[in-house]
């Protein structure tokens, strides 16, 4: 980490350590917080890394990993100089691990609000499969127990927020979506 004054305004802070200790993490974190850039941006070159600490990492600024044992001075240099212009170098298996978290965080903030596939309520999802089967909104009405109003309404509510253009294209949307 650099010391003195120079750290709070620099636009890459590089970290080099052979583990990553809760001493560490709370050296970055401070730092992060502590800089008069808002752009700065940590890159962590380190021994390995243990899922858990991942988030923290994260939230301690480091926007850039490399693993210690595969770091060249070139490597590092590309990293910082990605760093700097607002892009991230880090490992296969960081990047999967991230798709995943990114994956379950949506699954559970999806399910937890009641939506499905493609943003839909079981509800819509309900509706949009009678529409694709060819029902009228008096018949899917009277399949699912809503008033013809409700179905209407269901419809119109799915339109708007999705931006689409008519119920063809909502059902179209759904396919594609995999909500049926």
């Amino acid at each position: 980490m650099l010391a003195g004054e120079a750290a709070p305004d620099a636009d890459v802070v590089l970290v080099l350590s052979t583990t990553v200790t809760e001493a560490l993490l709370e050296e970055m974190t401070w730092a992060w917080k502590s800089a008069t850039n808002p752009r700065q941006a940590l890159v962590l070159v380190a021994g390995p890394l243990r899922e858990r600490q991942l988030a923290r990492v994260f939230n301690a600024g480091v926007v850039s990993i490399l693993p210690r044992r595969e770091a060249t001075v070139g490597l590092i240099v590309r990293a910082v100089l990605a760093s700097s212009h607002g892009r991230a170098v880090l490992p296969a298996s960081i990047t999967r691990w991230l798709i995943e978290e990114s994956r379950a965080f949506q699954q559970e903030m999806l399910t937890s609000h009641g939506i499905e596939a493609g943003g839909l309520t079981a509800r819509e999802i309900a509706v949009l499969r009678g529409l694709a089967e060819g029902m009228d909104t008096a018949r899917i009405g009277r399949e699912l127990n809503f008033s013809e109003r409700t179905i209407k309404k269901v419809i119109a509510d799915v339109l708007a927020r999705l931006h689409l253009r008519s119920r063809a294209h909502a059902v179209s949307y759904a396919l594609r979506a995999g909500a049926f």
